[in-house]
């Protein structure tokens, strides 16, 4: 067997670190390594792994152009490793063309983005977003993030709440939401669309958190005695496991 197909064979069984090994032993025929390394990206990248990935697309891309999906996969690669500066070197190129970039990626480049608080690149994308995949709840929540940027509260609400109605249980777009609600002195409807949700539904402790900074900046006291009751039960829920 010739070592390139063994290392796709170690590839398909997410064997990814032996793989890596085999290859980067030089002994790889060069019209073969492509392939390989690209795929070794894809594996790492699903599992997380992302400086493995990192150096494994950076491998493919010396050979070939490895695609628009691939190339936002790298960017995040770079970003989570460190390479901050790199990372959105490339997601500006890419946002020459949004229009081309198939989900996944669209997906990859907004969340970047999003929590890197870029607003230029933002705007290049969201709105072509929100276009193409209207059902899709976090291009509303990123429209309505670079909405509350600029101020455009009663924008940013229409947003915020369509992100809501798409994924109810989501705790961060209704804090978002609630936000938003309050840079318009609407209290009463910050609170009513945070008491919707069932605190027991909300897995992260860090959103309930918040939830109670919410209420407190209010002064609902009810709501405030709700959050501490559920993070006390989850603490010692947590303990006597």
């Amino acid at each position: 067997m010739k070592q390139s197909d063994y290392i796709h064979e170690l590839i398909e069984q997410g064997r990814f670190t032996e793989a890596k090994l085999l290859l980067s032993a030089g002994t790889v025929r060069p019209e073969a390594i492509f392939e390989l390394a690209f795929n070794l990206g894809n594996g790492f990248y699903s599992c997380e792994q992302f400086r493995d990935a990192r150096e494994s697309f950076a491998l493919a891309r010396r050979y070939e152009n490895i695609g628009r999906l691939a190339t936002v996969k790298f960017a995040n690669c770079l970003l989570q490793t460190g390479d901050r500066a790199d990372a959105l070197s490339i997601l500006y190129e890419v946002s020459d063309n949004i229009s081309a970039l198939p989900q996944e990626a669209l997906d990859i480049f907004l969340r970047i983005v999003v929590h890197l608080r870029e607003y230029t690149l933002l705007a290049k994308a969201e709105q072509k977003a929100r276009l193409r995949f209207p059902n899709t709840s976090f291009y509303w929540f990123a429209g309505g993030a670079l909405a509350f940027k600029h101020e455009r509260y009663f924008q940013a609400i229409t947003f915020f709440g369509r992100a809501v109605e798409l994924s109810p249980v989501k705790a961060s777009y209704r804090l978002a939401l609630a936000r938003a609600f309050l840079k318009l002195k609407r209290e009463t409807e910050a609170i009513r669309v945070l008491d919707e949700i069932d605190l027991s539904e909300i897995p992260c402790i860090a959103d309930i958190m918040l939830m109670k900074i919410v209420f407190s900046e209010i002064g609902y006291y009810e709501g405030i005695e709700n959050c501490c009751s559920e993070l006390t039960r989850r603490y010692f829920q947590k303990n006597q496991t």
